[in-house]
């Protein structure tokens, strides 16, 4: 029984949220990472993705020194980031995000050439770090339904269970509401 949980910034006025999404801070500062990681405690999470977009977060200190507050207070998850922009930065914007990249199990990258451009500045993030194509540059492949049986069985999941990935930002207009 698989649970997940999306924490996003907080909105003025959010069009009946579905369970199990938080519109929680509306700044993500230091002191703010507090409230954040209250839930999270609460929510006993095995997985912390973190999506990276820069102008969503105002490059306020929390979000970048949040994989480093996750492995003290959150002791025994594993945290993940998704990075969508790297070399379109600063090279202020770029060690922040090292920062933040170096406090990561895993990054999860959404173009090739952020791999190499990561690797100049930082080499030993290499082995945590994987490329994934943004969804809307994939593909669909057909799958075959004993994969899927395989996939929910290695799961834990009953057979004929839905599998849902998603990439990408929580807000109105999204579509997001749609899939849950």
């Amino acid at each position: 029984d698989g649970r997940v949980a999306l924490v996003t910034s907080a909105v003025s006025d959010p069009v009946d949220p579905a369970p199990g999404i938080h519109f929680l801070l509306r700044r993500w500062r230091l002191v703010d990472m507090v409230l954040l990681l209250r839930l999270l405690r609460r929510l006993e999470p095995e997985v912390v993705n973190i999506q990276y977009q820069t102008a969503g977060y105002r490059r306020d200190l929390g979000i970048t020194l949040l994989p480093w507050l996750l492995k003290v207070f959150l002791r025994g998850a594993l945290v993940v980031a998704t990075v969508h922009e790297f070399t379109s930065r600063t090279f202020k914007g770029r060690l922040r995000l090292l920062v933040s990249m170096a406090g990561c199990d895993r990054i999860v990258v959404v173009h090739r050439g952020y791999v190499e451009a990561v690797c100049r500045l930082a080499p030993w993030l290499r082995g945590r770090m994987s490329y994934v194509p943004v969804g809307a540059n994939v593909l669909p492949t057909p799958v075959r339904r004993e994969r899927l049986d395989r996939l929910r069985d290695r799961l834990g999941l009953v057979p004929g269970a839905p599998v849902l990935c998603h990439f990408g930002t929580v807000r109105e207009g999204k579509g997001i509401e749609l899939l849950l």
